[in-house]
């Protein structure tokens, strides 16, 4: 049980110094322009084509004005009932990358596939390898890489 205890102090810790993280960059973060494809409000685009996309997920991504060199890429998973705008807006993802230089892929999953619109992880058809949801996340992925060098050792999760 100590290691738990310490786990969660560390824990506590990071999630003290993202929220400052996060804060400072809300205070000087300028605004920019919006790119052709986007109207000013979003802070995230639409890709349409990015795979077969079996588990027939929609792709958004957010790419800062200034991107780093082999920039990273944060996978942001939504909750259900949320969709990856309201996530995006929720946990300042986009804004700490527009800070920072990385990618952000916001996968949404969509009412048809599942009412309440969670992803379906405990359906063995969306976990299977090369299959369903997943695959559908992996080829979003695959395509952010190709797309823009992303750095592949730098390719988080979060949910």
């Amino acid at each position: 049980m100590h290691g738990f205890g310490k786990n969660l102090e560390n824990l506590g810790q990071l999630q003290s110094k993202f929220g400052k993280l996060i804060g400072q960059v809300t205070k000087t973060a300028a605004p920019r322009a919006p790119e052709p494809h986007q109207s000013a409000s979003a802070s995230s685009r639409e890709v349409g084509a990015f795979g077969t996309n079996p588990g027939n997920l929609r792709m958004h991504i957010f790419v800062p004005a200034q991107l780093a060199a082999a920039p990273p890429l944060v996978v942001a998973l939504h909750g259900c009932s949320q969709s990856a705008a309201e996530y995006a807006a929720g946990t300042g993802w986009s804004k700490l990358a527009e800070h920072l230089g990385f990618i952000v892929l916001y996968p949404e999953q969509q009412t048809a596939n599942n009412a309440n619109g969670c992803f379906s992880w405990f359906l063995p058809g969306d976990v299977r390898r090369d299959d369903g949801e997943a695959y559908s996340i992996h080829q979003m992925v695959q395509h952010i890489v190709a797309a823009y060098g992303v750095d592949r050792t730098r390719i988080y999760v979060t949910v």
